[in-house]
């Protein structure tokens, strides 16, 4: 992914940074974590990139976005770049890219197999489910803001509820509340595949996508048994589960 964004801006620094311990897990759960970072020192880099994140925001990341004005404040004085500080989009969710660059931040895709799909000890009627979700904090801790408004906004878009949940984060102590929605029918499929399809992930969750896309294919029959080891085969290898990875699809990378 950083190689083919290298490629494209014909600039820019790929590095791995030594494996660390993630901050945010408490001193019981410490986790390691191993990073890859892309670096942009060159100005006329940085300020094609910018014009192609400024003012496409729909979500209200005041930090990101007060980050991206000082940069333009910076730009426009010593480099005379006379860029503009755009507002939010307001336009609709399926009018552009934005929620594809969302989805591979925060979407989840899974595939859940019940009864004699899940089990072969089982004697309960088989059944799969494709499930697309998007789980975020209620409160944005960062900024001090709810998370809720935009979380609604996208709920509508998809024709699902909002649900509340309360529970407990190796992130943080104590119990935190969070907001999240499930799309799980024919109808919200379509929403999902449609969008894609017209604006596909770029990155390895892309991967995450096809095998949920392929898993479309099982949903209200019932299955032979070679049809239930390909989708326990297709669940089995999927998000953390995943050990090899196609960079194909990066041949149609867009901007």
């Amino acid at each position: 992914m950083y190689e083919k964004l290298q490629e494209i801006l014909k600039t820019g620094s790929i590095y791995e940074e030594k494996e660390g311990v993630n901050k945010y897990y408490l001193e019981a759960e410490v986790k390691k974590v191993g990073v890859c970072r892309y670096s942009i020192t060159n100005a006329d880099a940085i300020i094609y990139v910018i014009n192609l994140v400024n003012g496409k925001f729909q979500t209200p990341p005041q930090k990101k976005i007060s980050d991206l004005h000082k940069a333009i404040d910076n730009l426009n004085k010593w480099r005379n770049a006379n860029l503009l500080k755009l507002p939010l989009d307001t336009s609709n969710l399926d009018s552009n890219g934005w929620l594809a660059g969302f989805i591979y931040s925060d979407g989840h895709f899974s595939i859940k197999l019940s009864g004699c799909y899940s089990s072969d000890d089982s004697k309960v009627r088989g059944r799969v489910q494709c499930v697309f979700s998007i789980n975020q904090s209620e409160l944005n801790r960062v900024i001090g803001e709810s998370n809720i408004p935009f979380m609604t906004k996208l709920a509508e878009f998809f024709q699902v509820k909002l649900l509340n949940k309360t529970g407990n984060n190796v992130h943080f102590k104590g119990p935190t509340k969070s907001v999240v929605f499930f799309a799980q029918s024919d109808r919200k499929h379509y929403i999902i595949t449609s969008y894609l399809t017209k604006f596909p992930l770029m990155t390895s969750k892309h991967l995450n996508y096809l095998a949920f896309f392929i898993g479309l294919n099982y949903l209200g029959k019932r299955l032979t048994n070679t049809e239930i080891l390909e989708v326990r085969a297709l669940k089995n290898y999927m998000n953390n589960k995943r050990t090899e990875f196609n960079w194909d699809h990066l041949d149609n990378f867009y901007v």
